[in-house]
């Protein structure tokens, strides 16, 4: 995964759009989780044509953006390996991945164990006792979606414990049937999985439920991460052809109008059985977006520096969100909910930079040691 949590965020081939999109989604989860702290999760504030406006109802569903696009990263990856590299050993594979798999979570560490330690200060201070924190030590290892350990320090973590388990799966597969997997057996699978979730349940949300023998959450991960290997390898396909221009245009206008419709479910009280819709135009968009294939792919909003650094405050913003949420609920409340919504979106943004800065501090400070010696 990588919600962009770091420090080499900046670096020049940083897709600044896709990292814009990362805030934007980010916030749209924040928002839908303020919007509960609220309790306007369900009111309707006006009409959009025939359409109920919401605060983000459906905000939760930023996170098929990350599924998508950490499986785009993943497909990304292991193509240039194979192109790169020596053909795979079968007999290390399993300890390749693995260090994959590790090599992800030490980035993710770097971010979550901070936000793990300031959850576990709050809850001594609410008086929680011994067992409880027992009971939350392997969420500091992603194990809350294999099914051992449910509860974590942060609630919200489930989404990497997800993105960890089927990147592990994922992994070996692409290495070894990157063609097979990202043409044939990743979109068909995706969408049949997608269909099965959504025929017998109530949309995609709802990251506690099972289906079977596995969390449901597991299954929605491994669907659109697999969908997004597949949206990598149709923008590097069409990116190697020549596009005419009339076809760029069109597929930039769409590509936007494919954001702006899933901003505005967001914003909806439709059923949730519909939450397909935002998955296919979440794909679609990140073909376009992701592959560079729209009228202006060489523009420079795709390498703008302000737009790749708000993409690299969407992991503080999804980790640290807990902070501000406490304190609204047990400190701060100035009366009108309106005024809380904002105050508290802004006070998580500040936390973000914040964190960010004292990250980027250690690092500088961290590889200034390494090259003394």
């Amino acid at each position: 995964m990588d919600l962009s949590g770091n420090s080499a965020a900046l670096r020049s081939n940083r897709n600044a759009v896709l990292e814009a999109l990362r805030f934007v989604f980010a916030s749209a989860v924040l928002c839908t989780h303020l919007s509960e702290d609220f309790g306007i999760r369900d009111e309707t504030f006006g009409t959009l044509g025939s359409v109920q406006i919401t605060f983000f109802k459906y905000g939760n569903l930023g996170v098929e953006f990350f599924f998508l696009v950490s499986g785009a990263l993943l497909a990304a990856s292991v193509f240039r390996r194979n192109r790169n590299e020596m053909p795979v050993n079968p007999e290390t594979l399993g300890e390749e991945t693995a260090g994959y798999v590790l090599k992800k979570m030490r980035s993710l560490w770097r971010l979550y164990l901070p936000a793990s330690l300031c959850a576990i200060i709050y809850y001594i201070m609410q008086g929680e006792d011994l067992m409880y924190f027992i009971y939350r030590l392997p969420g500091l290892l992603f194990l809350q979606r294999t099914g051992i350990s449910e509860p974590s320090f942060m609630e919200l973590t489930w989404f990497l414990s997800s993105m960890l388990i089927v990147t592990a799966i994922l992994y070996p597969i692409l290495r070894r049937h990157y063609g097979n997997f990202t043409c044939l057996i990743a979109p068909l699978g995706s969408l049949m999985i997608l269909g099965i979730i959504l025929f017998n349940t109530s949309g995609l949300g709802d990251p506690y439920s099972w289906m079977g023998i596995i969390y449901k959450c597991n299954l929605r991960a491994l669907a659109e991460m697999s969908l997004g290997c597949t949206c990598y390898e149709i923008g590097r396909r069409c990116r190697e052809r020549e596009i005419p221009a009339a076809t760029r245009v069109i597929l930039s206008v769409g590509a936007v109008a494919s954001i702006l419709f899933v901003l505005l479910y967001m914003c909806s009280n439709e059923p949730p059985e519909t939450n397909r819709m935002v998955v296919l135009a979440l794909a679609f968009a990140l073909v376009v977006f992701f592959g560079r294939l729209g009228y202006w792919r060489d523009s420079p909003i795709y390498r703008s520096r302000f737009l790749i650094y708000l993409g690299s405050l969407s992991l503080p913003m999804y980790l640290f969100q807990f902070i501000t949420r406490a304190v609204f609920r047990d400190v701060l409340d100035f009366g009108k909910v309106r005024v809380n919504l904002i105050a508290a979106y802004l006070l998580t943004i500040v936390i973000s930079v914040i964190v960010k800065a004292l990250l980027g501090l250690w690092e500088r400070k961290q590889k200034a040691k390494q090259e003394k010696v």
